[in-house]
């Protein structure tokens, strides 16, 4: 996980004369787990996330997150944002459609990941303070399930 965290700084570092690119991390803390097991019932568990955004060329980013229990890394995000306002800023209403892969995922000896459709807003102070609630759907395909996506991100963008 780290690695990929370390090669996606490392391309958005040599292509940024090119794209411009800005950064954002955040933290994602009221993030939770649910665990769904059939007609047995399920378990919510706190499961905050990391975030990391590389803003691309236009109204267009990579998204990077990894969540984890009790620091034991449970999920692999990977999505793309697209702002709705063509600016320079890195800020405004976004569209979020993304893969999260994690060990919940397993099923016939492969990963199947999960799809996230979200929107959200994210707010850019003049220090760099990140604020960003974003909602949306999650489908869960081996249980055949759609589950709510909440999250409020708060972090630095630079």
């Amino acid at each position: 996980m780290l690695l990929g965290f370390l090669i996606l700084l490392l391309i958005s570092e040599t292509s940024e004369e090119r794209f411009g690119h800005k950064y954002s991390l955040s933290i994602n803390p009221l993030a939770v787990f649910i665990g769904v097991a059939g007609h047995a019932g399920g378990i919510i568990l706190p499961n905050p996330g990391i975030n990391f955004e590389v803003k691309g060329g236009g109204n267009w980013s990579f998204n990077f997150e990894i969540n984890a229990i009790f620091f034991i890394p449970t999920e692999i995000e990977v999505g793309i944002r697209e702002y709705l306002k063509k600016e320079k800023e890195f800020r405004g209403f976004y569209l979020y459609q993304g893969l999260a892969f994690g060990w919940t995922n397993f099923v016939f000896g492969i990963y199947i990941p999960n799809l996230i459709l979200a929107v959200g807003y994210k707010n850019v102070s003049a220090k760099g303070f990140t604020i960003d609630p974003i909602l949306g759907l999650r489908a869960i395909y081996t249980d055949f399930v759609v589950l709510p996506v909440l999250g409020l991100y708060l972090g630095r963008t630079w």
